[in-house]
């Protein structure tokens, strides 16, 4: 037992359960320790709740929904200094992440009392194409070097990227993310609707304009192919997605779906034959995780992380090859055998990981710095 007061610091995308949000829910649900206080948004608290999740919140922000990301973090921003003071008897802080609604207010903690102890997630490195994310990020690094006193990372590429820009080895553990079997063992067996499911937040670096295209190449050999899409994103970018399915003669071919809850998004799942994944930075993969959870086989650019986290049930294309791409989802829908080969490799690959698993380390690691 830690026997320690904590603060989690969840203030950044809060709107859906992506990987980082994921992983703090499930390590507060497997916490030992009780006294847990979430500083979070409204939508953050709704999220806990919805995850049956109980501890007590401290709410920044109360908006329905988000448009313009980096004013909702400065606002978040602004407002975490006013619930700051309601803090001051936790020992621990943890950051859901690296945004700067997470860092700037522990870094400021830590200016003043440096006794207490600062645990940071990373779960990857902004390209510089994506410049306001990118030098937010910069920012939040190097407050992160200087005084966080254990950084909890989900793959090793990423320590040794980190290590490389002057972090300290001994303060980062790479603690994989997980997986809840016990979810899709409930899921019964059902009839697929479904060819292709995309599952993720509608966003540019998730590669959603690829999967137009690549899914347009299925089609050309596959007529009736359907996809699902289950995410949400801007309106300004929904919009654009839709023009582009139209014009591209897609209409019958693509569902949209919004975001759905977990459990919504995993029966989309099991109706579905393949997780289409041409995301363009991942940590991890959390939603190709799920899908081998889910016995179903992905197919996903070639982005470095994959080899260590998926060696097998995965197929991997070089990044900007997209009627590769679709040539190896028609392979998998049009070849029995190979398809039962892949979903089977891809469940075995999901067995190495566990929700109960990940969180267990987290909180033997958070052990050891304090005593």
């Amino acid at each position: 037992m830690i026997n320690k007061k904590i603060a989690v610091f969840l203030n950044d995308y809060t709107e859906k359960k992506s990987g980082g949000v994921a992983t703090i829910l499930e390590i507060i649900r497997h916490s030992p320790e009780k006294n847990i206080i979430v500083l979070t948004s409204k939508m953050g608290q709704q999220l806990l709740r919805q995850e049956k999740i109980k501890n007590r919140c401290l709410i920044t922000t109360d908006e329905n929904g988000i448009e313009n990301v980096f004013l909702l973090y400065l606002k978040r921003l602004i407002k975490v200094f006013f619930v700051i003071p309601k803090l001051k008897n936790k020992d621990i802080f943890l950051a859901s992440s690296d945004f700067f609604p997470n860092t700037i207010p522990i870094w400021v903690i830590k200016l003043f009392s440096p006794e207490k102890i600062w645990v940071q997630h990373i779960f990857h490195l902004i390209p510089k194409n994506r410049k306001v994310s990118f030098w937010s990020q910069r920012l939040s690094l190097k407050l992160i070097k200087n005084r966080a006193d254990l950084i909890i990372v989900d793959n090793n590429l990423l320590k040794k990227e980190l290590v490389k820009k002057g972090f300290l080895p001994v303060k980062i553990v790479v603690n994989h993310l997980g997986v809840n079997h016990q979810h899709f063992e409930k899921i019964k067996s059902t009839r697929i609707k479904y060819q292709g499911i995309f599952l993720g937040r509608l966003h540019q670096a998730k590669g959603v304009f690829d999967l137009i295209k690549i899914w347009q190449g299925v089609v050309g050999k596959i007529h009736q192919a359907k996809l699902i899409i289950v995410g949400h994103g801007p309106r300004l970018l929904v919009e654009k997605i839709q023009k582009d399915i139209n014009q591209k003669g897609l209409g019958n071919n693509i569902v949209f779906t919004g975001h759905l809850n977990s459990q919504q998004a995993f029966r989309k799942l099991a109706q579905s034959l393949v997780l289409v994944f041409p995301s363009h930075e991942e940590g991890f993969g959390l939603a190709p995780i799920e899908a081998q959870a889910c016995s179903k086989p992905v197919v996903a650019w070639n982005l470095p992380v994959f080899k260590e986290v998926f060696p097998k049930g995965m197929i991997r294309v070089p990044i900007g090859k997209n009627r590769l791409f679709a040539k190896q989802v028609i392979n998998l829908l049009q070849n029995k055998e190979y398809y039962q080969k892949i979903a089977r490799q891809a469940k075995e690959n999901s067995l190495k990981y566990s929700w109960q698993r990940t969180a267990q380390r987290e909180w033997q690691t958070i052990e050891k710095i304090i005593n």
